[in-house]
């Protein structure tokens, strides 16, 4: 009897230290489980700062970048800008040598020929036109032109600007212009006569290879604004604005030579006979 209470208080006592023991296990086991899932999170939790750290870093340089881009693009906008108005002031420079190289305009009227007329019939000239250039070449192909009469006028434009905007080498005013308007007989009228310079375009002997510049452009243009409108024209500067017209009576077979210089007026005079060979005598 008494041992097997003695093998009951072992067996109670071994399921004790079983019991015990299966406790003391799982306390551990869930330590465990729980310091390595703490272990876990700490470590996500520090990869998560280094990565907001990361890019806190990216989204400044980010920030950096955009304004280096801000930096250049104005850069870049000041730099055109800048180019712009460089060009504009080449475009005026190389506008105003071109004008001041022409201190006058020349021009041959060749008579070829006087039809006679009647008590009904105006007498008729025939006639040749060709303006030269500063080396005494000609601008542009020769014009035949027919006028009613044998007295031939011919008419032009002079807009002559203040001494200060020759001073101030002002492209559009450092020099006078002039302007060839027309050639019209004695019997007919002005308006009928055959025009030389278009309105608003550049005449040749002014102009430049290639096409005209929007500066230019807007030169000529103004040129016939101020030609019409006396209070611009003073407004501007412009000291005198107004037409003058020559003639002379046609002799066949005569050369005539037609100048207008900047700071004069307009001149018709009888060269002498028209040369044999046209081409050469240019």
């Amino acid at each position: 009897m008494k041992f097997l209470l003695a093998v009951n208080a072992l067996l109670r006592t071994l399921a004790g230290i079983i019991l015990v023991g299966l406790l003391v296990a799982a306390a551990y086991f869930g330590y465990s489980e729980y310091f390595a899932r703490e272990k876990a999170q700490q470590a996500m939790k520090a990869e998560l700062d280094k990565t907001k750290e990361k890019l806190a870093q990216t989204a400044s340089e980010l920030e950096d970048r955009r304004k280096e881009v801000n930096t250049l693009t104005k850069q870049v906008a000041d730099l055109r800008n800048e180019v712009a108005e460089k060009q504009r002031q080449i475009e005026r420079l190389q506008t105003a040598v071109r004008l001041l190289k022409v201190d006058r305009r020349v021009a041959y009227l060749d008579c070829m020929e006087v039809q006679p007329g009647d008590e009904t019939t105006p007498p008729r000239a025939k006639l040749r036109f060709v303006e030269i250039d500063p080396q005494g070449r000609p601008v542009g192909q020769p014009r035949l032109l027919e006028v009613k009469g044998d007295k031939v006028y011919v008419d032009a434009l002079v807009i002559k600007f203040e001494d200060r905007f020759v001073e101030e080498s002002d492209p559009l005013r450092a020099a006078s212009l002039c302007l060839f308007q027309r050639i019209f007989g004695d019997r007919q009228s002005p308006a009928e006569g055959e025009r030389l310079d278009e309105e608003n375009q550049q005449p040749e002997v002014y102009g430049s290879t290639g096409a005209m510049t929007e500066f230019e452009r807007e030169l000529w243009r103004q040129f016939w604004v101020y030609a019409r409108d006396e209070e611009k024209a003073k407004a501007n500067g412009i000291r005198a604005a107004h037409g003058q017209a020559v003639y002379l009576t046609m002799e066949p077979g005569t050369r005539y030579r037609i100048t207008i210089r900047a700071s004069d007026g307009l001149t018709l005079l009888r060269e002498g006979p028209i040369p044999a060979d046209i081409n050469a005598s240019f």
